[in-house]
């Protein structure tokens, strides 16, 4: 990303889950939907710019899943649950192979 030049937001997230503290997944998820960031990239083949938010990274995408999950999960309700498993789905649509990854790094079969 243009305006980070040190790459924090590539990093930030998975510090922030790895803390395993509720108030952290709060933090993620407030930041996420507080679409405060957008994160800038210029093509250097064709000097355009463009810019996303933060789901379109895919870090971003299952880290906020995750931390919607991990919020509610002492008293899950049908609506925590629901925003969860869209967000969860959202990223894997956009994804796809981070799945495939995750199964491999997990030896999962």
């Amino acid at each position: 990303p243009l305006r980070d030049p040190m790459g924090v937001l590539l990093a930030i997230d998975h510090f922030a889950l790895l803390s395993n503290n509720e108030s952290n997944d709060k933090w993620l998820v407030d930041f996420v939907e507080s679409n405060k960031v957008t994160v800038h990239y210029k093509d250097d083949t064709t000097a355009d710019g463009y810019e996303c938010g933060l789901l379109d990274m895919p870090n971003w995408a299952y880290s906020y899943a995750l931390a919607l999950f991990r919020l509610h999960r002492n008293m899950p309700t049908d609506e925590s649950n629901t925003k969860a498993d869209c967000a969860l789905k959202q990223a894997l649509g956009k994804f796809p192979l981070i799945l495939e990854q995750l199964l491999v790094q997990n030896d999962v079969n």
